[in-house]
């Protein structure tokens, strides 16, 4: 009997959905400390872009933000699935170290990208705090240095002369163009390290979902071609300065700050390409898709067959739920919440199994006796 019923009580198990999560379920604790830093820079950043962005939805709340799709959202706010990402790298369970891996990589990508951006600002407007040359400057000043050398009488050093003086002028133009405000305001955001403050919410962005990365990323593919080819440019320009100061003596003062400028123009070029390369570096959290990564609508996180979009509208726009009540429903913490049958039929007819094992051993106990 006992074989029995532990043979009917394995198929109890194998009828219900499966199992094996690739991810803990979770519960949302108030003392998170993902959650809350994800939370407190979302309203931060928002609450500074509402200035430049005319009807920006508050982060929190039924109604948040959607960034997804270009902004038109996968029908979960952000702010609940960045809950759902939170508490599962607030979960003391081994299943979550992969997903704090790829949290601190992506944390640690946006902090680069910091430090890279304070140095193209640079090159470009000149060191901040110091009364450094621009780029503009820099490279008019190289023109007038081939120039004086007699290097326009050549047709490669004129050619060089004028792309130097044209790049030159495109600079002055375009930052002419730019509010000194606004030029001021970046610059000091980059410089005081203000944009690294928002470093968790950026790594929860970047690596939520393929739908989320590519909001963000389209903003830098819109350009991407153009920058590329001002890329290819700029390192013709730089081979061609560093041969002719390889070639003629222009003195060791002009040498110096010629090489400098060459110096400079290669590292904003490598800057560039690793800004360019970046979003191939990101990691979507998660890894393997379900239906999409774990923590998008389409996504089921904890493989039950139904996905968190599904999940959201039963628990939250049918029954009036929580953030907490969807994370705990969304990760498989709770089954039994409103809108959902309680159990897959599979299991409900496992629980039949098991039930009628343990009625039919009890049975047969008694008549034993």
């Amino acid at each position: 009997m006992r074989k029995a019923s532990c043979a009917l009580l394995t198929i109890a198990l194998l009828a219900g959905p499966g199992m094996a999560m690739a991810l803990p379920p979770v519960t949302l604790s108030s003392g998170c400390s993902y959650v809350t830093a994800i939370d407190t820079q979302a309203d931060q950043l928002l609450g500074l872009l509402s200035g430049l962005i005319d009807d920006l939805p508050d982060y929190i709340g039924v109604d948040g933000v959607d960034l997804e799709q270009a902004m038109m959202g996968d029908g979960i706010p952000d702010n609940y699935e960045m809950a759902l990402l939170g508490a599962a790298l607030c979960s003391g369970s081994a299943d979550s170290d992969g997903l704090r891996a790829q949290f601190a990589a992506n944390k640690a990508a946006y902090l680069e990208l910091n430090d890279k951006l304070v140095e193209v600002v640079d090159i470009l407007l000149g060191p901040s705090g110091t009364t450094g040359q621009s780029a503009a400057d820099r490279l008019a000043a190289a023109a007038d240095i081939f120039e004086a050398a007699g290097l326009g009488a050549t047709p490669e050093g004129a050619e060089l002369i004028a792309t130097l003086d044209g790049v030159a002028t495109q600079l002055n133009d375009l930052l002419a163009d730019v509010d000194p405000m606004i030029i001021l305001v970046v610059r000091n955001a980059l410089s005081q390290g203000t944009l690294a403050l928002f470093g968790d919410f950026a790594a929860a962005v970047v690596g939520l979902s393929t739908e989320m990365q590519a909001t963000v990323t389209d903003l830098l593919a819109d350009y991407q071609a153009d920058i590329e080819t001002y890329v290819g440019q700029a390192q013709a320009l730089v081979t061609a300065a560093q041969g002719l100061i390889d070639t003629y003596d222009f003195g060791t003062e002009n040498e110096v700050a010629l090489q400098s400028l060459v110096d400079d123009a290669g590292t904003l070029i490598a800057d560039v390409n690793w800004v360019l390369d970046l979003p191939s570096a990101l990691s979507i959290y998660g890894g393997a898709k379900s239906a999409t990564e774990p923590f998008s609508a389409a996504g089921d996180y904890d493989g039950d067959g139904t996905t968190n979009g599904a999940v959201f509208t039963a628990v939250v726009t049918e029954n009036e739920g929580t953030r907490a009540d969807f994370v705990a429903a969304a990760s498989g913490a709770n089954t039994l919440y409103p809108g959902n049958a309680g159990m897959p039929v599979a299991g409900l007819v496992g629980l039949a199994f098991l039930a009628s094992s343990i009625a039919l051993g009890g049975t047969l106990v008694i008549r034993k006796k």
